[in-house]
């Protein structure tokens, strides 16, 4: 650590330590006959203290952790709204798409029997159909997406912006 930055944290715990070898120097009148005893009472000492505090810099870490997902949830609120919708959107275009393969294809297929439209008329009708509206479907499909991606990214910048004030 000599060379190094030491963090807010750090710098405090080598204070800490430092304060505890000037009392105990001052306490003690180091000299040599009473070496050992007071280098066994420091030692102690130090112990003592690393025990209490060695968790000091996963405090730290906890509470940068703590700050980015209590920020990643204000940012999850902000955006709720937008979710919600994009969600909605993707939900009705499944609805949309299953009514239409499920009921309104049905529909059509009967009332051109009905009208009796030729049979070869009728499936490249209904062909031409399915692909008009298969392309429609993907199209506002592409378009969620691409709402979503969006949505996704934002969300994703601001959490990033979190991280570098949590990192600074």
């Amino acid at each position: 650590m000599t060379n190094q930055t030491l963090t807010p944290t750090e710098a405090a715990t080598k204070a800490k330590i430092v304060e505890k070898l000037m009392k105990c120097f001052d306490y003690y009148k180091v000299n040599v006959e009473n070496q050992d005893n007071v280098v066994n009472n420091i030692s102690e000492a130090l112990w003592d203290y690393f025990q209490k505090h060695s968790n000091s810099q996963l405090k730290e870490r906890l509470e940068i952790y703590w700050t980015f997902e209590e920020h990643y949830l204000k940012v999850l609120k902000e955006y709720k709204e937008e979710l919600k919708f994009v969600a909605s959107m993707q939900e009705d275009l499944r609805k949309e798409r299953a009514k239409f393969f499920g009921e309104t294809l049905k529909v059509v297929s009967n009332t051109l029997k009905e009208t009796q439209v030729p049979a070869e008329v009728q499936s490249k009708w209904i062909a031409e159909l399915v692909s008009s509206y298969t392309q429609s479907l993907d199209l506002s499909d592409n378009l969620i997406q691409e709402k979503t991606a969006q949505s996704l990214e934002n969300i994703k910048k601001e959490v990033e912006k979190t991280v570098k004030k949590s990192q600074e």
